[in-house]
């Protein structure tokens, strides 16, 4: 599944930078010491052989620490300040996010109303969308598509998945390895914040699913769980998070494809009607991009590199910071 491979790829190089004290495990200390308070970018591109790993920065203004230097690291962690920082974070973040669109000017006012309309459209035209799916679904292309949402479907279940996450977030925290803690810690902030606002909305709206057969018009307060799709929030939120991470062509194709996969999926199997779908992809997608143009390190891309001439094979990790 995505995650697995994601978190199976940090993981290594996360343990291989863990071993000991050779030039591998010197260049990462050098990268993370790195300043930020004075930093414009970093690239750090660990590979399988410890001599080609490189480690560069884009112009002569940063200031470096000397790894050597008794403040350099820590040999514990500061648990309870971590914990004090981290909710602070948490909630400025949070903050954040539910008062986007007290900023928004004329132009981001204009795309709210067209993604509106849009879903009202949707909305309108709900049944005959969904039949159109329940007619198709065994068609070329739509019946492929319908099968790659069966199987990552799981990885829309909230609740199942963030107990991976919450053990990348650790790992990086004991390991100290920024990438790691940066991209497991924005996807559960990222669940955590749509997924409270979304509940609230289904108990509120409380639209029946479509398996039930009562018709797309059905609500009453806290008397249905169909609107907005959790699944499809879920996964776009996965797709938007890691595709600004991953700045690999293929695999962003990739990570939109299932999140438009799992989405049809849920309305093939009668669980979501297509504004469901609609409004919880809109909603995942604008609170993880809302989350990560907010972060004070919106740079961070892992890209995969190959070169056979020298032998080299790792992953290029480059942070923008301000």
């Amino acid at each position: 599944m995505i995650y697995t491979i994601l978190c199976t790829i940090i993981f290594m190089q996360a343990f291989l930078l863990a071993q000991g004290d050779d030039a591998y495990l010197k260049s990462y200390q050098l990268y993370r010491s790195y300043s930020e308070t004075s930093s414009e970018v970093l690239a750090f591109r660990p590979g399988i052989n410890p001599e080609n790993s490189i480690l560069y920065y884009s112009n002569g203004s940063q200031r470096w620490q000397n790894s050597d230097e008794p403040k350099s690291g820590r040999s514990f962690r500061d648990v309870p300040g971590d914990l004090v920082t981290g909710g602070k974070i948490f909630f400025s973040d949070f903050v954040h996010v539910y008062t986007e669109p007290a900023r928004w000017d004329s132009g981001d006012l204009l795309r709210v109303g067209g993604i509106t309309a849009t879903g009202i459209l949707i909305f309108l035209f709900d049944q005959e969308i969904f039949d159109a799916v329940q007619r198709n679904r065994d068609s070329f292309g739509i019946k492929q598509l319908i099968n790659l949402g069966n199987f990552f479907e799981p990885v829309g279940h909230m609740a199942v998945q963030n107990k991976y996450f919450f053990a990348a977030l650790g790992t990086g925290y004991i390991l100290n390895y920024r990438p790691l803690t940066l991209v497991s810690g924005e996807i559960l902030e990222s669940f955590i914040f749509a997924g409270l606002a979304s509940e609230v909305t289904k108990v509120i709206v409380g639209r029946k699913r479509p398996n039930e057969g009562e018709g797309p018009y059905s609500f009453s307060f806290n008397g249905g769980q169909s609107f907005p799709s959790g699944h499809a929030r879920n996964v776009t939120q996965l797709a938007v998070i890691l595709s600004h991470h991953i700045r690999f062509l293929p695999f962003q194709i990739f990570a939109y494809t299932v999140a438009v996969s799992v989405s049809f999926q849920r309305i093939e199997s009668e669980f979501h009607w297509p504004s469901d779908v609609y409004f919880g992809a809109i909603f995942g997608g604008w609170v993880a991009k809302t989350l990560l143009n907010y972060h004070q390190v919106k740079g961070l891309t892992i890209t995969p590199q190959v070169s056979p001439e020298s032998g080299y094979m790792g992953l290029d990790f480059r942070l923008v910071l301000n």
